[in-house]
């Protein structure tokens, strides 16, 4: 177990697959391009030993395009990830072990990535995967900053380009719900591509099956993130429920996502996403 290996500031060795979409944060000339990584081995004093785990990679300047799936081979120092440092602030360490990670990495350089290859993948995945990274670029270069930044955090979850004070103007007047990627966005998806279904004459049950295929797209292009996972399985509920011509009952599929969401994972109960997600759901659906 990863989690069990020392760590030192010397230089580390360790493999895996990058079993997320790398997010690239420019802060001036600084580029950092940070990802999960599924490790698989580590080498330390010379000699090769297996071990398995999840890590935190943060690669400053690596010069290498890093895509989810990969295989890849890491230089630099592996570290214990750092706890609160005042009381009631932000605990990273608590927040990546919630996520099953313990350890986080540091490289800087192309150095740092001197192994890369494609490895063995999901290839629909994989495709989403690069779809989702091109679509970012191409916001880059539609929109200037911060409108790009705020283009990919609304259509795409990327909000680590966002800058800090127009984070603290949203935080400031109750509206940094809308940077996160949900159930408002998957309404939006579901309604337009119903509504071009019916205005091309395509039958409710096809349409139907249509919009489900397109808000399942969209919900992994976006991340897949808690919030995201729940808005697309409750409206695959809603739809699936027409399909059959059953009536609607919102609070039978807040219930049925709740309990699958925990059946897939039951540590996501633990996670502020996953609290506060169903906590406002359920808010709309027994309060208002």
């Amino acid at each position: 177990d990863l989690a069990m290996v020392p760590s030192w500031m010397g230089d580390w060795e360790i493999a895996g697959r990058v079993s997320t979409v790398p997010e690239i944060t420019t802060r001036g000339r600084k580029e950092t391009v940070s990802f999960v990584l599924d490790s698989h081995s580590v080498w330390r004093n010379g000699q090769r030993e297996q071990v398995r785990g999840k890590v935190q990679v943060f690669l400053h300047h690596p010069g290498r395009a890093i895509r989810w799936g990969d295989q890849v081979s890491l230089r630099g120092t592996l570290e214990v990830p750092s706890g609160a440092r005042n009381p009631h602030s932000f605990d990273y360490a608590t927040h990546l072990k919630r996520r099953g990670i313990f350890k986080v990495f540091r490289g800087v350089g192309h150095s740092s990535v001197f192994r890369l290859g494609a490895g063995s993948r999901n290839w629909f995945l994989v495709t989403l995967g690069h779809v989702r990274m091109d679509l970012a670029k191409r916001l880059e270069a539609l929109f200037p900053d911060p409108y790009a930044a705020l283009a990919s955090a609304l259509v795409l979850g990327f909000r680590r380009n966002i800058p800090q004070e127009i984070l603290d103007d949203f935080i400031r007047t109750g509206t940094a719900h809308i940077l996160a990627i949900s159930g408002l966005n998957i309404v939006l998806i579901g309604k337009l591509f119903y509504a071009a279904g019916r205005f091309f004459r395509i039958g409710r049950f096809w349409n139907l099956i249509f919009t489900v295929l397109v808000i399942w797209f969209y919900t992994i292009l976006a991340g897949g993130d808690i919030p995201v996972l729940r808005a697309g399985m409750m409206g695959t509920m809603v739809l699936g429920g027409l399909l059959l011509g059953q009536e609607q009952n919102l609070r039978s599929v807040f219930f049925l996502v709740f309990f699958a969401l925990l059946a897939l994972d039951p540590g996501s109960l633990f996670l502020p996403s996953f609290q506060l997600s169903f906590v406002a759901v359920a808010s709309l659906l027994f309060v208002l």
